[in-house]
């Protein structure tokens, strides 16, 4: 198929791209670079049915500038949570984005694969999580909330361009991806940071108490889900839940890091009070439920935390000098 991917040189979008590649697709990728990386296409760039294009996908000149028609479009650029304020910046490029991908998409008559997340489903700290759970959502008063409710309006776009263009369409929310090619700040979530604190030797920055616990899904695994939801047509019409549901506390998580990086050293800890944050909510645990993928795609995690951490580390070491 020819398929072109938004937010293509991201985290989640290169590894794509590769995987597409090797299955024999021609492959688009689009990314305005804002923080995506041309070195990130390094391996696709050896294809020759591969091809980039440089493009904000919330522009005005979005849908003139992709002049090719395409079988499938995997939205996957995005802006996520706003930690520190700046909601209208996800606000727009999540809603904008989304409805620039789908138009595209309708344009095409192309199947539509839209990345959305594990954060839709809001305050609900049921574990775990499945797809028909219910969506808990407060008031405007707290950002964070921002990138929830933009996803939440993706998917119900997604939905709605199916209903009046009779295109196809699948929801992936994904819960906590890592790996090579992550961005290497707070955006890319705790396992950047971890990593580099503990190469440093430097104590491991922990928000709260610690006890929140997460699910982290290895780069590869995340890019099985979305492939099969490409390329089957039973995942057409559906919502997924795309990640590793094994949990832990984020401070056991630091311990696992420090273990990997500096085995027998005790990890040291600088503990962040929410308050830092101004007006912060965080949630005490997400888990997936990934029965329905593997039920239906036959989707199942393989590589385990601490393999993951291990070659996250490998690729992450040649940005701290000795």
């Amino acid at each position: 198929m020819k398929i072109l991917v938004t937010g293509g040189a991201g985290l989640i979008g290169s590894h794509l791209c590769n995987a597409l590649l090797d299955r024999g697709h021609d492959v688009v990728s689009v990314d305005d670079l804002s923080k995506g990386k041309m070195e990130h296409h390094r391996y696709a760039q050896d294809f020759k049915n591969f091809s980039f294009v440089q493009a904000d996908v919330c522009a005005d000149d979005f849908l003139t500038k992709i002049k090719e028609d395409f079988e499938v479009v995997a939205h996957l650029a995005a802006a996520k949570i706003p930690r520190y304020g700046g909601r209208l910046d996800t606000l727009w490029v999540n809603g904008v984005g989304s409805i620039n991908a789908l138009k595209l998409a309708a344009r095409c008559k192309a199947k539509a694969v839209m990345a959305s997340t594990s954060d839709v489903y809001g305050r609900n700290e049921k574990a775990p999580l499945r797809e028909d759970d219910e969506m808990i959502f407060p008031g405007p008063e707290v950002a964070r909330w921002s990138y929830a409710v933009s996803k939440y309006h993706e998917e119900h776009l997604a939905f709605g361009f199916h209903e009046k263009y009779d295109i196809p369409v699948v929801c992936m929310r994904f819960f906590a991806t890592y790996g090579p090619h992550q961005a290497l700040s707070w955006t890319g979530g705790p396992t950047p940071v971890f990593i580099e604190k503990a190469i440093k030797g430097e104590p491991v920055t922990i928000h709260g108490d610690g006890s929140q616990r997460r699910c982290f899904c290895y780069v590869s695994d995340t890019v099985d889900g979305i492939v099969r939801c490409i390329e089957s047509e039973k995942a057409n019409g559906e919502i997924f839940n795309i990640g590793n549901p094994t949990d832990l506390t984020i401070l056991e998580f630091a311990n696992l890091v420090y273990s990997v990086v500096r085995p027998n050293e005790k990890v040291p800890i600088e503990w962040i009070p929410y308050e830092t944050f101004g007006k912060y909510e965080d949630i005490k645990r997400r888990q997936p439920d990934i029965s329905k993928i593997k039920k239906l795609l036959g989707f199942e995690p393989k590589i385990n935390l601490k393999e993951g951490i291990a070659k996250t580390l490998d690729w992450q070491r040649q940005f701290y000098k000795p």
